[in-house]
């Protein structure tokens, strides 16, 4: 296993999250090989407001060969196994890169949130109803969102958080965004999901 290179994406992620992937506050923590994120439900989709936990396991030839990633949150999509969990996406199998960086995974990851591609499903029935009944594919992942997902995430130290740059703690009443400058307060807002149509 290249240490090295790890440790240098590591340091990227925790530098430079790409956008809604929430860092644990602990840190990387001394397991390299196994990391640990959270997904933030990204706008316009039917997984916003929801949180959910997603690990890239390394194996021992990386970066020869892909991360595999593994939803540990329940979350209905096509190209997630409604029962490990195991996501599917061409940039893991078949168009894996050295050059591939542990954010260019997670961002990928997060895009496929907002345009599943039900061509390559591993979760059949999402996938059908995803092309033939659109309307009914929202309401049921809308459904397991709110059924499944985490509404929040545990916060961090301020140690963790200025190292983050991108960790957010729970004020009860929305969340912080810790980043430069300052500290930026979101709450969630209520409005329409919908992935985009095929």
């Amino acid at each position: 296993m290249n240490n090295a290179r790890i440790a240098k994406d590591i340091a990227s992620l925790f530098r430079a999250p790409p956008p809604d992937i929430v860092l644990p506050a602990e840190g990387p923590g001394s397991l390299l090989h196994d990391i640990s994120v959270y997904v933030r439900g990204p706008e316009e989709t039917p997984y916003y407001g929801g949180y959910y936990k997603l690990t890239l396991k390394l194996p021992a030839d990386y970066p020869q060969s892909a991360p595999r990633a593994t939803f540990i949150t329940k979350i209905f999509h096509p190209n997630v196994n409604y029962s490990s969990g195991d996501v599917c996406v061409d940039t893991l199998k078949k168009t894996w890169s050295t050059e591939i960086s542990i954010c260019d995974v997670l961002s990928i990851i997060r895009c496929l949130l907002i345009e599943p591609n039900p061509e390559s499903a591993l979760n059949e029935d999402a996938g059908k109803l995803l092309l033939e009944d659109f309307e009914s594919f929202e309401k049921t992942a809308r459904l397991m969102n709110k059924v499944h997902s985490l509404k929040e995430v545990e916060g961090s130290t301020e140690k963790g958080d200025k190292e983050a740059g991108g960790v957010l703690r729970d004020l009860g009443d929305g969340l912080n965004i810790i980043g430069e400058p300052g500290v930026k307060k979101v709450k969630p807002k209520k409005k329409r999901t919908g992935l985009k149509r095929l």
